[in-house]
């Protein structure tokens, strides 16, 4: 069995073990020591990484009561000294415990289970088993903080089983074997075998990012310490840079959305009544003939290059307007159905429609669509 030093103590970054076994695996070697500081993938909270004499410690998993450690490369039997990445420990333990904070408060208030945990080092989400609104979010956030800036131990022990008997905790699953509790006095009891903060006081900043429906719950996306202030400080800059961009203050973004909806709007106007009129102008600017109409023109979309070939079909035996690769075919004499197909046929185009209206793409010439259309 791995002496676990990691629940004695969360803060201890290096540690000398000794190497009881060693064997190439997949993907590296599988390393045993008789004790390590480093925390195995559990509970939601990815393993740490670090260094193992010049090995480099990619992976950390349990089986049964050792702890496995994945290294790029062997290591003889004996002494080694190892060091976790102790930056990534730290930004872990700081959100595993304000994870814990906002699970006991939704808890307390809306009777909600903590049914799903994921954290890595540039999200954190947490799943409730029942939903709540935009304000019961806000508040959870609200009490959450204020925890923090109380500065409540946070104690980890494992109870007797005559103890644990007495202890109403939090599980996410059934339990076996020595059960670890997390206390946050008034806040949460927990049963939990990850890394955390001491105080609450460390945990610094938790902010509720967003969240969405899930499964009759609700998911949230959260951070907390300096995962929150980076996330925070990024959405900041990009408010301002939005805020320039509008010519608004970043409190005034709404408005300048607002606004810019609006000029959208009659843009989007203006331009509907000059392709209307471009349209019509192009439809009135050719003559009666009992043959066929080509026209080619780039500006034009499939629903404008469809509105030109109806105009123009009053015109003539078959109307046609490419634009592109696009196509628009139209007659109030044959049927576009089998005319489409023959066109799609020859050059070597997709697409259909109904009787007096079919349009797709093609891939040939100018000149060979000429050269069709002149049959």
């Amino acid at each position: 069995m791995t002496v676990k030093e990691y629940y004695r103590d969360a803060y201890l970054a290096e540690l000398d073990s000794k190497v009881i076994s060693c064997r190439e695996v997949k993907g590296g070697f599988e390393v045993l020591l008789d004790k390590t500081v480093f925390f195995p993938e559990s509970g939601g909270q990815p393993s740490d990484s670090g260094m193992l004499g010049d090995a480099v410690v990619t992976d950390v998993r349990i089986v049964g009561e050792d702890v496995v450690h994945i290294t790029d490369r062997p290591l003889p039997l004996g002494p080694v000294h190892g060091v976790i990445d102790f930056e990534k420990r730290y930004g872990r333990m700081q959100n595993h415990t304000g994870e814990h904070i906002m699970s006991g408060i939704a808890h307390r208030l809306h009777g909600c289970e903590n049914v799903g945990f994921h954290l890595t080092d540039t999200a954190m989400t947490l799943d409730f088993d029942k939903y709540l609104t935009p304000e019961q979010l806000s508040e959870l956030e609200m009490l959450a903080n204020r925890v923090v800036r109380r500065c409540v131990d946070v104690e980890t022990f494992f109870p007797s089983e005559d103890e644990l008997g007495d202890i109403v905790y939090r599980s996410k699953s059934e339990l076996e074997g020595a059960i670890r509790i997390v206390r946050i006095e008034g806040v949460d009891v927990c049963a939990c075998c990850a890394p955390h903060v001491a105080n609450t006081g460390e945990v610094g900043t938790i902010k509720i990012l967003s969240s969405e429906r899930w499964k009759g719950g609700v998911r949230l996306y959260a951070a907390c310490g300096e995962l929150a202030t980076r996330e925070i400080g990024a959405r900041c800059d990009a408010l301002s840079t939005a805020a320039a961009g509008l010519s608004v203050k970043p409190t005034e973004i709404g408005v300048g959305i607002d606004r810019l909806r609006a000029e959208l709007s009659e843009a989007k106007l203006s331009a509907s009544k000059l392709k209307k009129g471009y349209i019509d102008l192009l439809a009135r600017s050719k003559e009666q003939t009992e043959g066929n109409i080509l026209i080619f023109d780039e500006l034009l979309d499939m629903p404008s290059a469809c509105e030109l070939a109806s105009l123009l079909a009053k015109k003539c035996r078959i109307a046609a307007v490419v634009s592109g690769r696009t196509y628009a075919v139209a007659s109030e004499k044959e049927d576009m159905r089998a005319f489409s197909k023959q066109l799609n046929a020859e050059l070597e185009g997709r697409g259909g429609g109904r009787a007096g209206l079919a349009s797709g793409s093609l891939n040939a010439t100018k000149e060979k669509i000429e050269r069709f259309f002149e049959k």
